[in-house]
């Protein structure tokens, strides 16, 4: 009977001891994999996925281009990008400041279906909370562009959007949690924080716990922030 508690013994903490392998090996797999992953979006892109051809542009329309806040720069030069095009095509433009708050976002939206242009952009300016606006936008006939206006790119009808200019969010989080286990050879400890007003940054919010339980020394704290 005891040889046989000695040979349970030892059959079990050979189990455990196989396991505790296992997992140290699954683990130094998904830092292989990050690393990996982090090098390959490093490299050059020297291959262009949007259109190549399309309709041709209709003459005397105007445009309105509300941005999120004046003082951020991404938003700014969504902007100008769409003023610059305008110009091009001898377009009328609007620029309103959304003073970065979702009171500022809904007078601004106001203030731009009152112009009654063709078309409004809203540069990351989120939808969700303005969609009676943009109902109503629609329905005068005027077209809105999002950037980053909700949480995936393409047509957004529920939101009265024609499209969505963004990228994949989860994609975009979770090669920033492997940048991360990367960086640290799997000894990553990073927070995540969510301005959860925004659809598209809860959805990144979301991928890097997952990503960073599958590596024993890595540790993520998610913190939400309102506004």
């Amino acid at each position: 009977m005891r040889q046989v508690g000695n040979i349970s013994l030892r059959a079990t903490s050979l189990m455990l001891g196989t396991l505790a392998g296992a997992a140290t090996a699954g683990a130094q797999n998904v830092v292989d994999k990050a690393i990996a992953t982090v090098e390959l979006a490093k490299g050059p892109t020297d291959k262009w996925y949007g259109l190549t051809t399309g309709t041709a542009p209709i003459a005397d329309q105007s445009i309105v281009c509300i941005e999120y806040v004046a003082q951020d720069i991404t938003a700014a030069k969504w902007c100008k990008g769409a003023v610059d095009f305008d110009a091009k095509l001898d377009w009328k433009s609007t620029t309103i400041d959304g003073q970065g708050n979702a009171d500022g976002q809904r007078r601004a939206l106001q203030q731009a279906i009152a112009l009654k242009p063709n078309g409004i952009v809203l540069a990351s300016v989120d939808a969700r909370s303005k969609i009676g606006l943009l109902k109503e936008a629609t329905i005068a006939g005027i077209k809105i562009v999002g950037i980053h206006s909700v949480a995936g790119p393409g047509s957004a009808p529920d939101f009265d959007l024609f499209t969505n200019i963004t990228y994949d969010p989860v994609g975009q989080a979770t090669l920033a949690a492997d940048f991360a286990i990367a960086d640290a050879k799997g000894g990553a400890q990073f927070i995540v924080v969510t301005d959860v007003t925004y659809a598209i940054a809860r959805a990144k919010a979301v991928p890097p716990r997952p990503r960073s339980s599958r590596v024993r020394r890595a540790r993520c704290l998610t913190m939400s922030v309102h506004r």
